[in-house]
């Protein structure tokens, strides 16, 4: 922690380093300032507990040996921490180098005999020199004798040590104030306060590596897939070259469209689930999704065309057209009358007798309205598995005045009673409509539909399962397999399988039940309650709270593709029952499509990841510049004390959004603010207590930055 100085001359660092831009073995040397105390005390420094002087040293030489020793050492201490002004200037050299150069001890020497500081006599010194040599260094790593599980015991001992010393030293402070003739209480107050936070929030304590901006989302854990599944999605994957995550949410929603909503599953205490999906994978130009979408889909391409000869020739139904076209044309040449009412009535009739002989199972881009009709022709059920997103865009009000019309789209998938009510003609009715929609689009598709209020704020986004796969193009090899015959017709015999068991139970006029065994209910309930899927979604404490919408929707969806899988495993099987292992397959996806719908629906990620460097940016450019004391010294900005701090690795939101002020994203404080919080969840910053009320408005909030990003700043004004 910093040593808490009445003078605030330890406050600066004890021992800080200053070095050259330039990195590799051309390095020229650096100055180095060190504080004071270093040079007065000499690398032994002044008399130091030998308890702790080992404590130091032990945690010196683990971290020069392990490197999670490292990680602990340097994420908890900071070099003031150390009572030994050598040890200090070692722990700075690990902080200077880590994590982008080897942090051994010949490296970690190299590097202080490279470091100069200046001597009384002018003639400056190599800080090799001023730790007490190489074989000080060597010491450190080959004459202590802790173990890596001993270092948070010595850091500890260490961090005590730092603590009680802040103490004492900040005790004389405050005593030396109070003693002073007509010092102001509440100047003595705002110091006691001070003190107070400044010991318990410590500056080096408690700081972890900083986790990337952008996160690398997880792979799809094609392993966990049920066999046949699992076999076509790779197949598929081979042979377009394409991320496996297209093949897996096509070949889901294919096998949900095969169900036609046949089945419910019974999850328990009168919860259902229907055996539709709202699915999206994502990705870029030239991926071959329309080549994905194709091969997984052609066994309901190949039902539809097989049915639809079946329920009636193709002669038949040419003649049915062109008797249906003359009467759409006699009725519009009549003028009002018998007659024109004789042909519209012929040509509903025909039009009628048309679509019975039309079997139906997949839509391309339709209206809503046009949606509502065939799936009333088709009782209930219908899907869409494109290679575009037009759906979202009709339903988004493309073609209506950008009125959104999503009702049916949101019930259709829960199976909900829906009415269609039409200005001219007569109301649908679709009992239990029953909806598949699977997308695999460009992100664009789900960054403009983001943009429709109705399609938030009313739960349409949060129904569906995301993909957000890293593009193959330009590491694509070429030469790709073709599709496995073998894996082809397996595929479109499970999918044929599924269906026809499906029509057998539509056809008797009932919905089969789904059911879970015990190990699946086991196994689900432990996921939900033991696994803590619940309590994450808490709307202050739980890390899902930011998709509390999607996340609260997610079991249901887990229920489905468990429910699929068995469905897979044993297709033709009217009656399955979901077992352990399929529900497991499924929960096994939990962690895949949560990364992936955090990534789809918080931000946009692009245009969060801009205002996240922006933010990163300010605070990169405050250090270099001093902080706040140095700011207020340029007098550069016109601050009030209530929105600075002090402190030079402290800043406030306030002048975050000064700095920030103009851009298009920043409207007000509390964009800013959002901003930086989400910096602290990734470790750049953390915020820090509030500062005692005073009058006229609340301080802004304040927040600290990440040690590395201060050595940074140091290195860029060497």
């Amino acid at each position: 922690m910093r040593a808490l100085g009445a003078d605030g001359a330890s406050e600066s660092g004890a021992a800080g380093s200053r070095r050259s831009g330039q990195r590799g073995g051309g390095e020229r040397d650096a100055q180095v300032h060190l504080h004071p105390a270093a040079v007065a005390a000499g690398a032994d420094g002044p008399e130091i507990d030998p308890g702790l002087l080992r404590a130091e040293r032990e945690c010196l030489g683990l971290a020069l040996r392990d490197p999670e020793a490292l990680a602990v050492v340097l994420g908890t201490l900071e070099e003031t921490d150390y009572a030994r002004p050598a040890h200090q200037l070692i722990h700075n050299a690990l902080m200077e180098l880590h994590p982008e150069r080897p942090t051994d001890e010949a490296s970690v020497v190299g590097y202080l005999a490279h470091r100069m500081v200046p001597m009384g006599s002018g003639k400056p010194a190599s800080l090799l020199s001023r730790v007490g040599g190489q074989m000080y260094v060597h010491d450190l790593v080959w004459k202590t004798s802790a173990t890596p599980t001993q270092v948070g015991y010595y850091v500890h001992q260490v961090s005590a040590a730092s603590t009680r010393r802040a103490i004492a030293e900040r005790a004389v402070a405050l005593h030396r104030l109070a003693s002073t003739p007509g010092v102001d209480l509440d100047e003595l107050q705002r110091e006691i306060d001070r003190a107070h936070e400044r010991l318990r929030w410590r500056p080096g304590g408690g700081w972890g590596e900083p986790r990337p901006l952008t996160r690398q989302m997880p792979p799809l854990p094609v392993s966990s897939l049920p066999g046949v599944v699992r076999r076509l999605v790779r197949a598929v994957s081979a042979t377009t070259e394409s991320p496996p995550d297209l093949a897996a949410f096509a070949a889901l929603a294919t096998l949900a469209a095969s169900t036609r909503g046949a089945w419910q599953v019974h999850v328990g205490g009168g919860w259902t689930e229907q055996t539709c999906l709202y699915v999206a994978a994502l990705s870029d130009s030239g991926t071959r999704k329309t080549a994905v979408v194709n091969l997984t889909t052609a066994p309901l391409r190949a039902l539809e065309r097989d049915l639809a000869s079946e329920s009636g020739g193709r002669a038949r139904r040419e003649i049915l057209a062109k008797r249906y076209a003359a009467a759409v044309d006699t009725a519009a040449r009549e003028p009002e009358g018998e007659e024109r009412d004789q042909a519209e009535a012929e040509a509903e009739e025909l039009e009628a007798e048309l679509h019975s002989l039309e079997f139906q199972i997949l839509a391309d881009d339709v209206t809503p309205e046009a949606l509502a009709a065939r799936m009333e022709r088709q009782g209930g059920p219908l899907a869409t598995i494109v290679d575009e997103g037009g759906l979202l865009g009709t339903v988004a009000g493309r073609y209506s005045a950008n009125v959104p019309n999503v009702d049916l789209i949101l019930k259709a998938y829960n199976g909900s009673f829906t009415r269609v009510d039409r200005a001219s003609r007569a109301s649908l009715v679709i009992p239990r409509p029953i909806l598949t929609i699977g997308l695999i689009v460009q992100p664009d598709v789900i960054a403009e539909a983001a943009k429709v209020r109705a399609f938030t704020s009313r739960g349409l986004l949060a129904r569906f399962l995301f993909a957000r796969p890293e593009s193959t193009v330009g590491t694509r090899a070429g030469g790709a397999p073709p599709m496995e015959p073998e894996v082809e017709a397996e595929w479109a015999a499970v999918v044929g399988k599924v269906f026809a068991a499906g029509q057998e139970i539509t056809a008797r006029g009932e919905v089969g039940a789904i059911r879970l065994n015990h190990e699946a209910t086991t196994a689900f309930e432990a996921w939900r309650n033991l696994g803590g899927h619940e309590s994450r979604m808490h709307s202050e404490l739980g890390d899902l709270a930011d998709i509390q919408s999607w996340a609260s929707k997610l079991p249901g969806a887990l229920v489905r593709l468990a429910a699929l899988f068995a469905l897979a495993e044993r297709p033709g099987d009217a009656h399955p029952v979901i077992t352990g292992a399929e529900m497991q397959a499924a929960l096994d996806l939990a962690p895949y499509l949560v990364e992936h719908a955090r990534e789809v629906l918080i931000g946009t990620y692009a245009e969060r990841a801009e205002r996240l460097e922006a933010v990163l940016g300010f605070i990169r450019r405050f250090l270099r510049e001093g902080g706040s004391a140095g700011k207020a010294r340029s007098g550069s900005e016109n601050r009030t004390s209530e929105d600075t701090s002090e402190s030079n690795d402290i800043f406030t939101v306030k002048e975050a959004y000064r700095a920030l002020d103009g851009r298009s994203w920043v409207t007000r404080t509390s964009d800013v603010e959002e901003i930086v919080e989400h910096l602290a969840d990734l470790g750049y910053v953390r915020p820090l207590p509030p500062e005692p009320p005073r009058r006229g408005r609340p301080p802004s909030p304040r927040y600290q930055a990440h040690p590395r990003l201060v050595t940074a700043a140091r290195r860029e004004t060497a």
